[in-house]
Protein backbone atom coordinates (compact mmCIF):
# COMPACT_ATOMS: atom_id res chain seq x y z
CA UNK A 1 0.00 0.00 0.00
CA UNK A 2 2.76 2.74 0.77
CA UNK A 3 4.32 1.60 -2.40
CA UNK A 4 1.16 2.37 -4.42
CA UNK A 5 1.15 5.92 -2.32
CA UNK A 6 4.43 6.91 -3.66
CA UNK A 7 3.56 5.65 -7.13
CA UNK A 8 0.41 8.21 -6.72
CA UNK A 9 2.58 10.87 -5.31
CA UNK A 10 4.95 10.71 -8.11
CA UNK A 11 2.81 11.16 -10.49
CA UNK A 12 0.75 13.95 -8.62
CA UNK A 13 4.53 15.51 -8.91
CA UNK A 14 5.07 15.30 -12.42
CA UNK A 15 2.03 16.32 -13.47
CA UNK A 16 2.65 19.80 -11.52
CA UNK A 17 5.76 20.21 -14.08
CA UNK A 18 3.90 19.43 -17.15
CA UNK A 19 5.85 16.12 -16.80
CA UNK A 20 3.08 13.96 -17.35
CA UNK A 21 3.28 10.69 -18.87
CA UNK A 22 1.77 10.14 -22.72
CA UNK A 23 0.21 7.40 -24.33
CA UNK A 24 2.83 5.25 -26.15
CA UNK A 25 1.53 5.12 -29.82
CA UNK A 26 0.02 1.51 -30.03
CA UNK A 27 2.17 -0.50 -33.14
CA UNK A 28 0.41 -0.69 -36.66
CA UNK A 29 -1.17 -3.99 -35.62
CA UNK A 30 -4.62 -5.13 -36.10
CA UNK A 31 -6.41 -7.87 -33.35
CA UNK A 32 -6.58 -10.27 -36.41
CA UNK A 33 -2.17 -9.97 -36.48
CA UNK A 34 -1.99 -11.11 -33.15
CA UNK A 35 -5.15 -13.43 -32.48
CA UNK A 36 -5.16 -15.77 -35.37
CA UNK A 37 -1.78 -16.89 -34.38
CA UNK A 38 -3.04 -18.14 -31.66
CA UNK A 39 -6.41 -19.63 -31.96
CA UNK A 40 -6.92 -23.49 -30.85
CA UNK A 41 -3.44 -23.23 -28.46
CA UNK A 42 -3.78 -24.67 -25.14
CA UNK A 43 -0.92 -24.68 -22.34
CA UNK A 44 -0.85 -25.92 -18.69
CA UNK A 45 1.55 -23.33 -17.14
CA UNK A 46 0.85 -20.00 -16.71
CA UNK A 47 2.97 -16.57 -16.74
CA UNK A 48 2.93 -13.64 -15.69
CA UNK A 49 4.09 -10.82 -18.41
CA UNK A 50 4.56 -7.16 -17.31
CA UNK A 51 5.51 -4.29 -20.26
CA UNK A 52 8.71 -2.01 -20.90
CA UNK A 53 8.47 1.51 -22.43
CA UNK A 54 10.24 4.83 -22.30
CA UNK A 55 7.45 6.16 -19.73
CA UNK A 56 6.76 3.68 -17.75
CA UNK A 57 8.78 0.80 -15.99
CA UNK A 58 7.13 -1.13 -13.43
CA UNK A 59 10.28 -2.89 -11.75
CA UNK A 60 11.98 0.50 -11.23
CA UNK A 61 9.23 1.69 -9.47
CA UNK A 62 8.71 -1.64 -7.27
CA UNK A 63 11.69 -2.58 -7.12
CA UNK A 64 12.23 -6.02 -8.11
CA UNK A 65 10.53 -9.50 -9.57
CA UNK A 66 9.18 -10.97 -6.37
CA UNK A 67 5.89 -11.83 -7.13
CA UNK A 68 4.79 -10.14 -3.69
CA UNK A 69 5.57 -7.06 -4.87
CA UNK A 70 2.65 -7.25 -7.18
CA UNK A 71 -0.02 -7.69 -4.99
CA UNK A 72 -1.62 -4.22 -5.34
CA UNK A 73 -1.48 -3.77 -9.41
CA UNK A 74 -3.58 -4.30 -12.06
CA UNK A 75 -4.13 -7.88 -13.19
CA UNK A 76 -5.22 -8.81 -17.11
CA UNK A 77 -6.42 -11.73 -18.99
CA UNK A 78 -8.35 -13.28 -21.46
CA UNK A 79 -11.06 -15.33 -22.17
CA UNK A 80 -11.87 -18.90 -22.59
CA UNK A 81 -7.96 -19.85 -22.17
CA UNK A 82 -7.13 -22.14 -19.39
CA UNK A 83 -9.84 -20.93 -16.89
CA UNK A 84 -9.47 -23.64 -14.82
CA UNK A 85 -5.51 -23.25 -14.75
CA UNK A 86 -6.03 -19.44 -13.65
CA UNK A 87 -8.53 -20.07 -10.91
CA UNK A 88 -6.08 -22.76 -9.69
CA UNK A 89 -3.21 -20.19 -9.98
CA UNK A 90 -4.70 -17.24 -8.10
CA UNK A 91 -6.13 -19.64 -5.19
CA UNK A 92 -2.14 -20.74 -4.87
CA UNK A 93 -1.48 -16.85 -3.96
CA UNK A 94 -4.40 -16.62 -1.93
CA UNK A 95 -3.39 -19.70 0.43
CA UNK A 96 1.06 -19.34 -0.42
CA UNK A 97 1.44 -15.56 -0.34
CA UNK A 98 -1.66 -14.82 1.82
CA UNK A 99 -3.43 -12.68 -1.10
CA UNK A 100 -7.53 -11.54 -0.63
CA UNK A 101 -9.48 -12.33 -3.84
CA UNK A 102 -7.29 -10.59 -6.39
CA UNK A 103 -9.13 -8.80 -8.92
CA UNK A 104 -8.55 -9.95 -12.38
CA UNK A 105 -10.24 -7.96 -15.89
CA UNK A 106 -10.96 -10.13 -17.95
CA UNK A 107 -10.57 -9.25 -21.83
CA UNK A 108 -11.74 -10.86 -25.20
CA UNK A 109 -8.58 -11.16 -26.69
CA UNK A 110 -4.81 -11.10 -26.51
CA UNK A 111 -4.51 -7.87 -29.04
CA UNK A 112 -6.45 -6.05 -26.43
CA UNK A 113 -5.23 -7.25 -23.52
CA UNK A 114 -1.75 -6.30 -24.36
CA UNK A 115 -3.03 -2.71 -26.13
CA UNK A 116 -4.30 -2.30 -22.73
CA UNK A 117 -0.67 -2.87 -20.98
CA UNK A 118 0.61 -0.69 -23.69
CA UNK A 119 -1.76 2.35 -22.68
CA UNK A 120 -0.80 1.50 -18.56
CA UNK A 121 -4.29 0.54 -18.23
CA UNK A 122 -3.23 -2.90 -16.39
CA UNK A 123 0.32 -3.88 -14.98
CA UNK A 124 0.53 -7.67 -14.99
CA UNK A 125 -0.46 -9.53 -18.29
CA UNK A 126 -1.80 -13.16 -16.88
CA UNK A 127 -1.41 -15.88 -19.46
CA UNK A 128 -0.55 -19.58 -21.19
CA UNK A 129 3.00 -19.18 -21.57
CA UNK A 130 2.80 -20.93 -25.06
CA UNK A 131 0.39 -18.07 -26.25
CA UNK A 132 3.87 -15.68 -25.89
CA UNK A 133 6.36 -18.16 -27.15
CA UNK A 134 4.44 -18.60 -30.18
CA UNK A 135 4.04 -14.94 -30.75
CA UNK A 136 8.03 -14.88 -30.23
CA UNK A 137 8.27 -16.91 -32.88
CA UNK A 138 6.35 -14.79 -35.43
CA UNK A 139 7.52 -13.35 -38.81
CA UNK A 140 6.08 -10.33 -38.11
CA UNK A 141 8.71 -7.70 -37.07
CA UNK A 142 5.85 -5.77 -34.97
CA UNK A 143 4.57 -8.81 -33.13
CA UNK A 144 8.11 -10.10 -31.93
CA UNK A 145 9.08 -6.08 -31.25
CA UNK A 146 6.37 -6.22 -29.39
CA UNK A 147 6.97 -9.63 -27.67
CA UNK A 148 10.31 -7.99 -26.59
CA UNK A 149 8.69 -5.47 -24.38
CA UNK A 150 7.19 -8.05 -22.59
CA UNK A 151 8.81 -9.72 -19.54
CA UNK A 152 8.07 -12.76 -17.69
CA UNK A 153 8.01 -12.06 -13.82
CA UNK A 154 5.83 -15.20 -12.34
CA UNK A 155 5.25 -18.58 -13.79
CA UNK A 156 2.91 -21.06 -12.34
CA UNK A 157 3.57 -23.90 -13.93
CA UNK A 158 2.40 -28.20 -13.90
CA UNK A 159 4.94 -28.75 -10.83
CA UNK A 160 3.41 -26.31 -8.70
CA UNK A 161 -0.18 -27.07 -9.99
CA UNK A 162 0.28 -30.70 -8.72
CA UNK A 163 1.87 -29.47 -5.38
CA UNK A 164 -1.72 -27.48 -4.91
CA UNK A 165 -3.82 -29.89 -6.50
CA UNK A 166 -5.75 -30.53 -3.82
CA UNK A 167 -6.21 -27.25 -2.16
CA UNK A 168 -7.15 -25.82 -5.33
CA UNK A 169 -10.27 -27.65 -6.95
CA UNK A 170 -12.58 -31.30 -6.21
CA UNK A 171 -10.86 -34.58 -7.06
CA UNK A 172 -11.76 -38.41 -6.90
CA UNK A 173 -10.64 -41.03 -4.33
CA UNK A 174 -11.30 -45.11 -4.43
CA UNK A 175 -10.78 -46.79 -1.26
CA UNK A 176 -11.01 -50.23 -1.15
CA UNK A 177 -10.71 -53.40 1.37
CA UNK A 178 -9.34 -56.37 1.08
CA UNK A 179 -10.28 -59.64 2.78
CA UNK A 180 -6.36 -60.78 2.54
CA UNK A 181 -5.23 -61.73 6.77
CA UNK A 182 -1.93 -61.65 6.04
CA UNK A 183 0.02 -59.08 7.67
CA UNK A 184 1.92 -57.83 4.64
CA UNK A 185 0.21 -55.37 1.68
CA UNK A 186 -0.86 -57.83 -1.62
CA UNK A 187 -1.13 -54.83 -4.47
CA UNK A 188 -3.25 -58.45 -6.50
CA UNK A 189 -6.51 -58.79 -4.15
CA UNK A 190 -10.04 -58.98 -4.49
CA UNK A 191 -11.84 -55.70 -2.66
CA UNK A 192 -14.95 -56.96 -0.69
CA UNK A 193 -15.04 -52.86 0.36
CA UNK A 194 -15.69 -50.63 -2.56
CA UNK A 195 -15.60 -46.67 -1.84
CA UNK A 196 -16.02 -43.80 -3.93
CA UNK A 197 -14.96 -40.42 -2.25
CA UNK A 198 -15.58 -37.12 -4.58
CA UNK A 199 -13.99 -34.59 -2.02
CA UNK A 200 -14.53 -30.74 -2.24
CA UNK A 201 -12.17 -29.19 -0.73
CA UNK A 202 -13.14 -25.54 -1.29
CA UNK A 203 -17.07 -26.22 0.42
CA UNK A 204 -15.31 -28.72 2.52
CA UNK A 205 -17.60 -31.18 1.14
CA UNK A 206 -17.40 -35.30 0.46
CA UNK A 207 -19.69 -37.53 -1.20
CA UNK A 208 -19.49 -40.93 -0.54
CA UNK A 209 -20.56 -43.53 -2.77
CA UNK A 210 -20.80 -46.92 -1.36
CA UNK A 211 -20.66 -49.47 -4.43
CA UNK A 212 -21.70 -53.33 -3.84
CA UNK A 213 -19.03 -55.90 -3.94
CA UNK A 214 -20.26 -57.96 -6.73
CA UNK A 215 -21.80 -54.86 -8.59
CA UNK A 216 -21.66 -56.06 -12.22
CA UNK A 217 -18.85 -54.32 -14.04
CA UNK A 218 -16.96 -54.51 -16.93
CA UNK A 219 -13.29 -56.20 -16.19
CA UNK A 220 -10.34 -53.98 -18.57
CA UNK A 221 -7.88 -56.75 -17.76
CA UNK A 222 -10.97 -58.87 -19.65
CA UNK A 223 -11.46 -57.04 -23.03
CA UNK A 224 -14.25 -55.18 -20.45
CA UNK A 225 -16.45 -58.39 -20.09
CA UNK A 226 -18.72 -58.44 -17.45
CA UNK A 227 -17.66 -59.29 -14.66
CA UNK A 228 -17.79 -58.71 -10.58
CA UNK A 229 -16.18 -55.88 -9.41
CA UNK A 230 -14.09 -57.44 -6.78
CA UNK A 231 -12.65 -59.76 -9.00
CA UNK A 232 -10.99 -56.56 -10.88
CA UNK A 233 -8.67 -56.06 -7.95
CA UNK A 234 -6.61 -59.53 -9.31
CA UNK A 235 -5.20 -57.03 -11.25
CA UNK A 236 -4.61 -54.55 -9.17
CA UNK A 237 -6.34 -51.37 -8.00
CA UNK A 238 -5.40 -49.36 -11.23
CA UNK A 239 -7.56 -52.24 -13.03
CA UNK A 240 -10.30 -51.50 -10.28
CA UNK A 241 -10.31 -47.42 -11.00
CA UNK A 242 -10.48 -48.77 -14.84
CA UNK A 243 -13.43 -50.57 -14.13
CA UNK A 244 -15.23 -48.02 -12.08
CA UNK A 245 -14.37 -44.71 -14.34
CA UNK A 246 -16.23 -47.15 -17.20
CA UNK A 247 -19.45 -47.41 -14.98
CA UNK A 248 -19.10 -43.86 -13.48
CA UNK A 249 -17.97 -41.92 -16.97
CA UNK A 250 -15.42 -40.10 -15.01
CA UNK A 251 -11.47 -40.21 -14.31
CA UNK A 252 -10.66 -41.52 -10.96
CA UNK A 253 -6.90 -42.04 -9.98
CA UNK A 254 -6.10 -41.78 -6.66
CA UNK A 255 -6.51 -44.80 -4.25
CA UNK A 256 -5.59 -46.21 -0.97
CA UNK A 257 -6.50 -49.91 -0.43
CA UNK A 258 -5.60 -52.08 3.10
CA UNK A 259 -6.80 -55.45 4.24
CA UNK A 260 -8.11 -56.80 7.49
CA UNK A 261 -5.06 -56.70 9.52
CA UNK A 262 -3.82 -53.08 8.78
CA UNK A 263 -7.42 -52.13 9.03
CA UNK A 264 -7.55 -52.88 12.65
CA UNK A 265 -3.67 -51.66 13.46
CA UNK A 266 -4.54 -48.56 11.92
CA UNK A 267 -7.60 -48.00 13.99
CA UNK A 268 -5.93 -48.70 17.26
CA UNK A 269 -3.42 -46.48 16.31
CA UNK A 270 -6.17 -43.47 15.80
CA UNK A 271 -7.37 -44.55 19.37
CA UNK A 272 -10.27 -45.73 17.68
CA UNK A 273 -13.51 -44.25 15.98
CA UNK A 274 -16.78 -43.19 17.43
CA UNK A 275 -20.34 -44.33 15.66
CA UNK A 276 -23.84 -43.89 15.87
CA UNK A 277 -25.05 -47.00 14.95
CA UNK A 278 -28.50 -47.12 13.54
CA UNK A 279 -30.24 -50.12 14.80
CA UNK A 280 -28.91 -53.21 17.63
CA UNK A 281 -27.65 -56.38 16.05
CA UNK A 282 -24.93 -59.45 17.00
CA UNK A 283 -22.13 -59.79 14.87
CA UNK A 284 -22.32 -63.63 12.80
CA UNK A 285 -20.06 -65.97 15.39
CA UNK A 286 -19.80 -63.88 18.09
CA UNK A 287 -21.81 -62.97 21.53
CA UNK A 288 -20.05 -59.40 20.13
CA UNK A 289 -23.76 -57.20 20.25
CA UNK A 290 -23.93 -53.91 18.40
CA UNK A 291 -26.31 -51.63 20.06
CA UNK A 292 -28.42 -48.64 18.77
CA UNK A 293 -26.75 -45.33 19.14
CA UNK A 294 -23.65 -44.03 19.89
CA UNK A 295 -20.60 -46.43 19.98
CA UNK A 296 -16.30 -46.05 20.23
CA UNK A 297 -14.92 -48.95 18.47
CA UNK A 298 -11.47 -50.09 18.31
CA UNK A 299 -9.94 -51.82 15.74
CA UNK A 300 -11.35 -55.08 15.99
CA UNK A 301 -14.60 -54.08 16.68
CA UNK A 302 -14.42 -51.90 13.64
CA UNK A 303 -13.39 -54.82 11.61
CA UNK A 304 -16.59 -56.99 12.60
CA UNK A 305 -18.95 -54.05 12.20
CA UNK A 306 -17.72 -53.51 8.64
CA UNK A 307 -17.91 -57.26 7.37
CA UNK A 308 -21.53 -58.11 9.30
CA UNK A 309 -24.11 -58.95 6.48
CA UNK A 310 -25.66 -61.55 7.72
CA UNK A 311 -27.62 -60.09 11.32
CA UNK A 312 -28.23 -56.83 9.63
CA UNK A 313 -31.14 -55.08 7.56
CA UNK A 314 -30.11 -55.07 3.41
CA UNK A 315 -27.51 -57.69 3.81
CA UNK A 316 -24.88 -56.62 1.48
CA UNK A 317 -25.93 -53.40 0.94
CA UNK A 318 -26.58 -52.94 4.63
CA UNK A 319 -22.75 -54.04 5.14
CA UNK A 320 -22.22 -50.87 2.53
CA UNK A 321 -23.68 -48.59 4.87
CA UNK A 322 -21.69 -49.49 7.64
CA UNK A 323 -18.49 -48.91 5.61
CA UNK A 324 -19.78 -45.65 4.60
CA UNK A 325 -20.12 -44.88 8.29
CA UNK A 326 -16.98 -46.18 9.24
CA UNK A 327 -15.46 -44.08 6.35
CA UNK A 328 -16.75 -41.25 7.27
CA UNK A 329 -15.86 -41.59 10.90
CA UNK A 330 -12.08 -42.01 10.21
CA UNK A 331 -12.33 -38.96 8.45
CA UNK A 332 -13.96 -36.98 10.97
CA UNK A 333 -11.21 -38.61 13.18
CA UNK A 334 -8.23 -36.56 10.83
CA UNK A 335 -9.58 -33.93 11.21
CA UNK A 336 -9.77 -33.42 14.86
CA UNK A 337 -5.93 -32.82 14.43
CA UNK A 338 -5.05 -29.18 15.72
CA UNK A 339 -0.83 -28.98 14.24
CA UNK A 340 0.57 -30.18 11.56
CA UNK A 341 3.17 -32.74 14.02
CA UNK A 342 0.30 -34.68 14.35
CA UNK A 343 -0.28 -34.78 10.37
CA UNK A 344 2.96 -35.67 10.33
CA UNK A 345 3.03 -38.33 12.79
CA UNK A 346 0.12 -40.43 11.02
CA UNK A 347 1.81 -39.89 7.65
CA UNK A 348 4.26 -43.06 8.16
CA UNK A 349 1.13 -45.29 9.67
CA UNK A 350 -1.07 -44.61 6.80
CA UNK A 351 2.35 -45.76 4.56
CA UNK A 352 2.14 -48.88 6.56
CA UNK A 353 -1.31 -49.35 6.52
CA UNK A 354 -2.63 -48.65 3.25
CA UNK A 355 -1.17 -49.39 -0.28
CA UNK A 356 -1.40 -46.16 -2.03
CA UNK A 357 -0.34 -43.53 -4.69
CA UNK A 358 -0.96 -40.29 -2.82
CA UNK A 359 1.39 -37.74 -3.31
CA UNK A 360 2.23 -36.86 0.44
CA UNK A 361 3.55 -32.93 -0.44
CA UNK A 362 0.11 -32.91 -1.35
CA UNK A 363 -1.35 -34.41 1.62
CA UNK A 364 0.85 -32.03 3.86
CA UNK A 365 -0.21 -28.93 1.89
CA UNK A 366 -4.20 -30.26 2.47
CA UNK A 367 -3.34 -30.72 6.00
CA UNK A 368 -2.01 -27.04 7.06
CA UNK A 369 -4.35 -25.30 4.48
CA UNK A 370 -6.65 -26.90 6.37
CA UNK A 371 -5.55 -26.19 10.22
CA UNK A 372 -5.37 -22.54 8.67
CA UNK A 373 -9.17 -22.73 7.05
CA UNK A 374 -10.93 -25.19 10.14
CA UNK A 375 -14.23 -25.63 9.54
CA UNK A 376 -17.14 -28.07 9.34
CA UNK A 377 -17.28 -30.80 6.54
CA UNK A 378 -20.56 -32.20 5.05
CA UNK A 379 -20.92 -35.52 4.59
CA UNK A 380 -23.58 -36.75 1.76
CA UNK A 381 -23.83 -40.56 0.82
CA UNK A 382 -25.15 -42.18 -1.84
CA UNK A 383 -25.77 -46.00 -2.11
CA UNK A 384 -26.03 -48.00 -5.15
CA UNK A 385 -28.48 -50.50 -5.25
CA UNK A 386 -29.28 -53.39 -7.96
CA UNK A 387 -30.86 -56.78 -8.93
CA UNK A 388 -29.07 -60.08 -8.23
CA UNK A 389 -28.10 -61.92 -12.07
CA UNK A 390 -26.39 -65.39 -12.77
CA UNK A 391 -24.09 -64.62 -15.59
CA UNK A 392 -20.65 -65.84 -16.80
CA UNK A 393 -18.36 -63.65 -15.39
CA UNK A 394 -15.07 -62.76 -17.39
CA UNK A 395 -12.88 -64.28 -14.46
CA UNK A 396 -15.19 -67.76 -14.54
CA UNK A 397 -16.45 -67.63 -17.97
CA UNK A 398 -15.70 -71.34 -18.64
CA UNK A 399 -16.39 -72.78 -14.75
CA UNK A 400 -19.95 -71.46 -13.87
CA UNK A 401 -22.40 -68.79 -13.62
CA UNK A 402 -22.00 -66.19 -10.56
CA UNK A 403 -24.58 -64.26 -9.00
CA UNK A 404 -23.71 -60.20 -9.11
CA UNK A 405 -25.65 -57.33 -8.94
CA UNK A 406 -26.76 -55.27 -11.95
CA UNK A 407 -26.64 -51.88 -10.77
CA UNK A 408 -30.36 -50.07 -10.90
CA UNK A 409 -29.60 -47.39 -14.37
CA UNK A 410 -31.16 -44.77 -12.29
CA UNK A 411 -28.74 -45.00 -9.35
CA UNK A 412 -25.71 -44.74 -11.77
CA UNK A 413 -27.20 -42.18 -13.67
CA UNK A 414 -28.03 -40.16 -9.88
CA UNK A 415 -24.24 -41.34 -8.64
CA UNK A 416 -23.03 -39.59 -11.61
CA UNK A 417 -24.95 -36.35 -11.52
CA UNK A 418 -24.00 -35.84 -7.70
CA UNK A 419 -20.23 -36.75 -8.95
CA UNK A 420 -19.65 -33.85 -11.13
CA UNK A 421 -21.39 -31.96 -8.89
CA UNK A 422 -19.02 -31.95 -6.79
CA UNK A 423 -16.17 -32.12 -9.49
CA UNK A 424 -17.67 -28.41 -10.95
CA UNK A 425 -16.84 -27.32 -7.74
CA UNK A 426 -21.20 -26.50 -7.02
CA UNK A 427 -22.34 -27.01 -3.23
CA UNK A 428 -24.06 -30.52 -3.18
CA UNK A 429 -27.39 -30.53 -1.83
CA UNK A 430 -28.79 -33.96 -0.06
Amino acid sequence: MKKMIVIIVISLILSLFGCQQQEEEVPQLKASDINELISDIESEDISFYIYHDDKKNINEIIGDNNIETYRNLRFITITNTNKDNLKDCLNLFKYEYKWDDTPVTIIDNLYNAINSLQRHESDVLVIPEELIQLLSTSDDNRVTALVERLEKVYQYDEKMMHKYELINKPFLFYAGGSDERADELVEKSRYDTDILLAINPIHKQILIVSIPRDMRTPNPAHEYKDDKLTHLGDDGPLNVLSGLNTVFKTDINLYAVTNFTEFKRFIDFMGGLDIYNPYTFTYTGSAITFYEGNLHLDGNLALHYARERQHIPEGDIGRNKHQAILIKAMIKKVLTFDSIDKYLSIIPEIKKSFMTNLDFEQVLILAQWYLENRSEWTFITKQIYGDIDFIWTATYNTVQQLGVITPHQEDIDEAIKMINTVLSGEILKE
